[in-house]
């Protein structure tokens, strides 16, 4: 718990995260320290190059920082070996990436299914629970549509409700409206919103969309030469 009783469900201290190149080095975060709370909607902006994808990467247990430490829903990531970050990922978080990143031989039934069945449910029991995603997202329709026979704002439909069929409480969102033009993002970013606002999930997006960041309850901008987080907050009211 931190700030009037908030439940921190990410934090991280002094990340830092640097490639070599044999002897060279290229640092692409330095110092950064940041919480996020429950129930949270905080978007990452930035420009190109800037980290934003590899601080998702960092406080998501994706990849492993060159310095400091990410607590990821109470677990210290750097203490945990790959087999049970795993685990905690599977439980606990979901994903949206840019592209989608669905089976194409699978269904969008089928796609949604995978994660309940990985952690164990039995297929009756998966189908149902992921045809209950699908129509949140509106999708009930397409369920039976293979990737290739649905439209781009439809495969991320689908990879939403693919992302939150387990109920994770935190869901990470790579650049969730970049493959979709204008009107399908609204689309998209009203989904998105609707899990942090509506769902209580806590949601962690980079993006270079300005309307799904105004969205946001709160805005982190990486800026200067260690690409730190501004830390202004933009808070909306509830709708």
């Amino acid at each position: 718990m931190s700030e009037a009783g908030r439940q921190t469900v990410i934090e991280a201290v002094g990340l830092a995260k640097i490639y070599w190149d044999g002897s060279n080095s290229l640092k692409i975060l330095s110092d950064i320290s940041l919480s996020v709370y429950k129930g949270e909607g905080i978007a990452v902006i930035g420009p190109s190059g800037c980290g934003k994808s590899t601080l998702l990467n960092l406080l998501s247990g994706l990849d492993r920082p060159t310095e400091g430490a990410v607590r990821l829903l109470g677990k210290e990531l750097g203490r945990l070996g790959e087999a049970e970050k795993a685990r905690l990922r599977a439980n606990g978080v979901g994903f949206v990436f840019q592209a989608y990143h669905l089976l194409p031989e699978f269904t969008a039934l089928e796609n949604v299914m995978v994660p309940l069945l990985v952690a164990g449910r039995s297929e009756p029991e998966a189908a149902q629970k992921a045809a209950l995603a699908l129509a949140e997202v509106g999708l009930t329709e397409r369920a039976g549509h293979y990737p290739s026979e649905l439209s781009g704002g439809e495969q991320q439909r689908a990879a939403i409700a693919r992302a939150v069929v387990n109920d994770p409480e935190i869901v990470f969102c790579d650049e969730p409206t970049g493959n979709l033009d204008p009107g399908t993002a609204s689309g998209i970013s009203e989904l998105i919103e609707r899990l942090y606002r509506q769902k209580g999930r806590t949601v962690v997006i980079v993006t270079h969309d300005e309307r799904l960041a105004a969205r946001a309850t709160r805005v982190w901008e990486l800026v200067g030469k260690s690409w730190r987080p501004s830390g202004t907050a933009r808070p909306k009211e509830d709708r």
